[in-house]
């Protein structure tokens, strides 16, 4: 059975704007608190919450897909209106299922926001890519011949046909359609295989951020096509490269948010790096607005989202002191897609209000929608919290 509590786990300004009430009355005011609080739920994984990704676009109520580690499993956590979550009706246990015995720290885990279709893409034990897609509680298995998969992104269909699933290599690209993958190689120099570490769409092109920490656009018609891999650069890169500086680890993200302007947020490769966050107009090959991205030390995991109309960035920082313990905490930063920037004041800090040591709040974030609307939802250890109301947007619930 699905254990959750309602409690507040919220910032100062949260706080401040409960006026006399206090958070030890808060479950006899279930309706009138702000989060809610879900533990694991029936499944075998003991690291619950490591990905969280919205796996619901419209509609009613919400859905969210959530990976867990040790064991590995895939699972969807069901909202709804009123904000009460249920487990979903197809928890999979992965290396019963598919040979999977370990989850890594990232794994890729995509969504198709044009049919609410999910892809997990990750490396089997047997030294191949496993493939995981369609609806969220209905994969569908297709094994690829590669021992790292390194990233995935649906790529919107031209004149409106279904959206193609890309996965990348080591310098190689799979173009995957149904039960069928189809593999260019892939350059990221006309020397180096490819190591794309993060993709995004952008145009008629698939944009990528290699280990490099240089970003290049290939054609998604040829990437997504039918070519063999046995041509030796089937899939060179289109234009100049622009080194942003900054080499990217798992979890990074790219992020198209209007024309030319990319929202970039880099994750250090090492647990407790610096990461950073930033727009850039692949036009000019410059920070958007002559704005340099700003440096996030601890960042492991971010989201990007529109919340009663303002558009937000959510970065989590799972090792990040909280009241002298090390519980983890989320900064939401406004995001200007018209001038391209990420404002450097943060509009909410969000952490639990009884900090534990090594809770790891904020290992994923997702913004998620719900109703009419959307909402931050946040991981920590064996535990999600949905934030249904906050001082930028009202109740959502109904």
């Amino acid at each position: 059975m699905l254990r959750a509590t309602l409690w507040i786990a919220a910032t100062a300004a949260l706080a401040t704007s409960a006026g006399a009430c206090k958070w030890t009355e808060f479950d006899d005011l279930a309706d009138t608190t702000w989060v809610h609080s879900t533990s694991k739920p029936g499944v075998n994984s003991t690291d619950y919450g490591l990905e969280l990704l919205q796996v619901q676009h419209t509609g009613q109520g919400g859905k969210l897909a959530v990976i867990g580690a040790n064991e590995p499993s895939f699972s969807t956590l069901v909202y709804d209106t009123k904000g009460n979550t249920t487990l979903g009706p197809a928890a999979v246990d992965l290396n019963k299922e598919f040979t999977i015995n370990s989850i890594p720290d990232a794994p890729s885990l995509v969504a198709d926001p044009s049919s609410d279709n999910v892809a997990l893409v990750i490396p089997s034990t047997e030294g191949r890519t496993v493939v995981l897609s369609g609806a969220a509680d209905a994969l569908v298995e297709l094994t690829v011949n590669d021992a790292k998969p390194n990233s995935a992104v649906f790529l919107p269909g031209a004149g409106g046909a279904a959206s193609k699933l890309l996965v990348s290599g080591t310098g190689n690209f799979h173009g995957i359609a149904g039960s069928t993958a189809s593999t260019c190689v892939a350059n990221d120099d006309l020397i180096a295989p490819l190591q794309a570490i993060a993709m995004a769409p952008l145009g008629a092109n698939v944009l990528v951020w290699n280990d490099q920490g240089k970003l290049l656009q290939y054609d998604a018609a040829t990437v997504t096509g039918t070519c063999d891999g046995t041509t030796v650069i089937a899939a060179a890169p289109i234009g100049a490269a622009i080194d942003l500086g900054f080499k990217p680890g798992p979890r990074s993200k790219l992020i198209p948010i209007g024309g030319s302007f990319v929202l970039v947020v880099g994750v250090a490769p090492m647990v407790g790096g610096d990461g950073m966050a930033g727009v850039y107009d692949v036009t000019t090959g410059l920070p958007a607005a002559g704005v340099q991205p700003a440096t996030y030390p601890g960042l492991r995991s971010a989201a990007f989202g529109t919340v009663t109309g303002t558009p937000y960035l959510a970065l989590g920082f799972p090792t990040r002191p909280v009241q002298n313990v090390t519980a983890g905490q989320v900064e939401v930063h406004e995001v200007d897609i018209v001038g391209g920037s990420v404002s450097d004041a943060i509009s909410l800090a969000l952490n639990d209000d009884q900090p534990e040591n090594n809770q790891s709040f904020g290992q994923s974030v997702e913004i998620m929608h719900f109703n009419d609307d959307a909402i931050f939802v946040i991981a920590a250890d064996n535990e999600i919290f949905s934030y249904y109301e906050t001082t930028k947007y009202p109740d959502a619930r109904k």
